[in-house]
């Protein structure tokens, strides 16, 4: 490989599937050398072969696609040059898209409530009367900080991590309504100290569940839990027990329980084991201990889907296996789990519909 083969290279993300099965959705991304900056485009792919994929959007750095639960809408991240990725929404039927956020330091992946009629997000909130640059340029730099945590760049994306990820919702705009229209006021439902991830609806859409580190040694330790919080911001409760690194949860039909990938035990110190791996869990939605469905020693997840995906009784969940990740359908009443791909395969990502 030459320098400049870089820009042949295509690299797809996780995709999303359309309600009746019919349709794939995935952020293609691409390096621009002449504008030495990485670009993102979306692709319909059908999900039968029966057409050649087909752009969807312009290209600029469009990602996280994410079908609504009625097929009406595909929510996005998409940023224009030199700006900070927002929430857009593309009606499925034909049309333009819309942003429906302008989170000042940007926000994060889309995700739907069951009704398809609100987004929930993370985004990071800057402190009052601060403007929120990462570096430090332009007219709106911020002043020198203090910085008092141990883990203030526990990201890995250049954020100060005192400029707190909260949870956010914001709502469609109504239909028939005025395109030009400025877009609804996204709602902060999150706030404190804390940086919140991996947002999930309720099955009644009454609800958020989330990471969160909110514990005494939260700056001290690997532990994060799952919490649970009304949408309007009110009844925030802790539901796992603080010995775990949680992430990613999803709620069952029912309502009663959340599945999620989570390191079972840290210890007693919250730092963890060698050789600790994150696996497949659950979890009472009214709090509890985690309770693993997969040996973590055998069964490390390894893929890069943002939720945990459930589908008609079962888990799907990307594995480790001798440098592969194969894909494993793991059935919720404890049967066998199945392997749906497996051998000389990395599975990056899988989405259900249909």
């Amino acid at each position: 490989m030459r320098p400049t083969d870089l820009a042949l290279l295509r690299t797809p993300g996780v995709p999303t599937v359309s309600p009746d099965g019919r349709i794939a959705v995935v952020a293609v991304s691409r390096l621009d050398l002449d504008a030495d900056e990485y670009r993102g485009q979306l692709w319909a792919v059908p999900t039968d072969g029966s057409a050649p994929a087909r752009p969807l959007t312009s290209g600029g750095r469009d990602s996280a696609p994410a079908f609504s639960p009625d097929g009406r809408w595909l929510a996005y991240l998409s940023a224009a040059p030199g700006e900070r990725p927002q929430v857009h929404v593309l009606p499925t039927s034909g049309g333009a898209p819309r942003r429906l956020t302008s989170c000042r330091l940007g926000a994060g992946a889309p995700v739907w409530s069951p009704d398809s009629r609100r987004l929930a997000f993370v985004a990071r909130v800057p402190e009052e009367g601060r403007y929120g640059t990462v570096d430090g340029v332009g007219p709106e730099a911020e002043p020198p900080r203090l910085i008092t945590t141990l883990q203030f760049r526990q990201d890995g994306a250049g954020f100060v991590g005192d400029r707190r990820s909260q949870v956010f919702t914001v709502a469609l705009p109504d239909d028939g309504g005025d395109d030009t229209a400025e877009p609804p006021e996204a709602v902060q439902v999150t706030s404190g100290d804390a940086d919140c991830a991996d947002v999930a609806w309720s099955p009644d859409g009454t609800e958020l569940a989330f990471v969160s580190a909110r514990h005494e040694r939260a700056d001290r330790d690997l532990v994060n839990d799952v919490y649970v919080v009304r949408t309007d911001g009110s009844q925030l409760r802790r539901v796992t027990e603080s010995r775990s690194d949680c992430s990613r949860p999803s709620w069952d039909r029912t309502g009663r329980t959340l599945y999620l990938t989570a390191v079972p035990d840290l210890g007693p110190a919250g730092l963890g084991f060698v050789g600790s791996n994150a696996t497949l869990c659950r979890v009472d939605a009214a709090g509890g201990p985690l309770e693993p469905l997969l040996e973590p020693e055998e069964h490390a997840r390894g893929d890069d889907t943002p939720g945990t995906v459930l589908d008609d009784g079962a888990a799907l969940i990307g594995v480790e296996r001798r440098g592969a990740v194969e894909l494993l359908r793991v059935p919720l009443d404890g049967g066998t789990p199945v392997p749906l791909v497996e051998g000389a395969f990395t599975v990056r990502g899988f989405a259900v519909g249909g």
